[in-house]
């Protein structure tokens, strides 16, 4: 039977956003072992079946979804390609991601999966393109968990996946009622009143190849990383705010000095599953908050004062339950971007919200942990098209002792030599080495030349 399901707000704007560009993320699963393509091919049919994915649509304007249930095969049109490429593992899989990030899916009827399987010297990769609006990363690893479980011959974990999770506001209660409305509808504004202090710079979205992606850093040191934390005496996502931040501060240093917007704005998105009310354990959907950190960066600001300020944004932000607000937030902003022409939207968004990068994970949710342990895959990479208003998101991807760092930027606002830069200092801090002094003085600024990104 055909099911027809509300959007939430954040899954209105994603669909919004696609007005301009494909708004897709990737999951990249390293396999252990090789199978048969077949035999590959016919488990991620029969598992995406069996944990009821369907063929979708978006209606009333793109605030519902139709689930399509077909009374004739569902499996046909299941999108499944099998590779055979060769050469530097790096290149194969940024071009392969480039690809997948930049392509679109349907308007109409159509599956929002696309599966990919792999085959290179180093082993096979399976790779899940997915659109973004459908769900956030953990309930699609949820899905991996299940495909990667039956090559190996293992039990079901989740029998069958919620597509239908309850609204956020009764996934968190006590946030959502007639009492506080106003105040909702006043931190509204006031989150558009603080963004006008950010350094903005829009993307053109020029070209097929807009997103560019990034594998960067594997297997760093989880512990590494919480030890630093710790020694700061604070949380690892102030840790990760703080490195993204004092980046991004000297890649536009020379922008910044010319603007009277002197703030660099970077936003994570916040996981409410663990705070709701509801068991949203095989609920897959964008069941996500926000935490937006605006902060100026001065050339004698040390790191540790960075930090601390960081620290107390993102205190202040979760002690009034601001980061579950997102979801009400964007649904305004949608109401309000349907009223206006799409040119008008592509300017005006980046400039009354504008941010420099957002961070996927920065409070470290483990993804397939226990199959990495177990030798079921090797390594387990993200990455995620950014949108209209942020130009590029730092990835953490999070396997039990070690973690990944990933990008996708886009391509007419850094490039190649930035994304590096960028990455090599925020893996700096996070490694540990928050003493030096003068920032500006720790990594050389960027070339002011916009020259196509290379691969990395």
């Amino acid at each position: 039977m055909s099911t027809v399901t509300d959007l939430n707000g954040l899954q209105c704007m994603m669909l919004r956003w696609e007005e301009f560009h494909a708004m897709n993320a990737v999951h990249v699963v390293h396999l252990g072992r090789s199978y048969d393509p077949v035999h590959v091919q016919l488990i991620v049919t029969e598992k995406c079946l069996q944990l009821g994915l369907t063929q979708i649509e978006f209606l009333s304007c793109r605030r519902k979804v139709h689930f399509v249930e077909s009374q004739s095969d569902e499996s046909a049109g299941m999108p499944f390609r099998y590779l055979t490429r060769s050469g530097r593992i790096e290149s194969v899989l940024q071009r392969l991601l480039n690809d997948e990030l930049n392509s679109p899916f349907s308007n109409g009827v159509h599956w929002p999966v696309r599966f990919t399987l792999l085959e290179h010297e180093q082993g096979q990769y399976l790779v899940l393109s997915y659109q973004h609006a459908l769900s956030d990363s953990r309930g699609i690893t949820l899905i991996l968990k299940e495909i990667v479980r039956a090559l190996n011959g293992a039990a079901p974990v989740v029998a069958k996946l919620d597509r239908s999770p309850p609204p956020i506001r009764k996934l968190v209660a006590d946030q959502f009622n007639l009492s506080n409305l106003v105040e909702r509808g006043l931190n509204t504004c006031s989150e558009v009143n603080a963004s006008l202090s950010c350094y903005h710079h829009p993307s053109k979205f020029s070209g097929d190849l807009t997103v560019e992606s990034g594998v960067h850093v594997v297997d760093l040191s989880t512990e590494i990383l919480k030890h630093t934390s710790r020694s700061l005496g604070v949380k690892v996502q102030d840790l990760l705010f703080a490195s993204l931040l004092e980046a991004l501060s000297l890649n536009f240093s020379s922008e910044l000095a010319k603007s009277r917007r002197k703030n660099i704005g970077i936003y994570a998105p916040a996981d409410l599953r663990a705070e709701s009310v509801v068991n949203t354990d095989a609920t897959i959907g964008q069941i996500l908050g926000c935490i937006t950190v605006r902060e100026q960066v001065g050339p004698g600001m040390s790191f540790s004062e960075l930090v601390r300020n960081v620290a107390s944004q993102t205190s202040s932000v979760k002690k009034r339950k601001a980061h579950r607000d997102h979801s009400f937030h964007m649904n305004v902003m949608s109401r309000i971007w349907d009223l206006f022409p799409d040119r008008l939207n592509r300017v005006a968004g980046p400039y009354l919200i504008p941010l420099s990068g957002y961070i996927s994970n920065v409070n470290l949710t483990d993804f397939l942990a226990e199959e990495l342990v177990n030798g079921t895959i090797r390594n387990y990479f993200r990455y995620s098209g950014t949108g209209l208003l942020s130009p590029m998101m730092l990835g953490i991807t999070t396997l039990g002792p070690v973690f990944n760092l990933t990008t996708t930027h886009h391509r007419d606002v850094f490039t190649h030599e930035d994304i590096t830069r960028i990455v090599s200092h925020v893996q700096m801090r996070l490694a540990g080495h928050v003493e030096l002094s003068g920032c500006r003085k720790e990594v050389p600024a960027r070339s002011s030349a916009r020259k196509p990104v290379g691969v990395i």
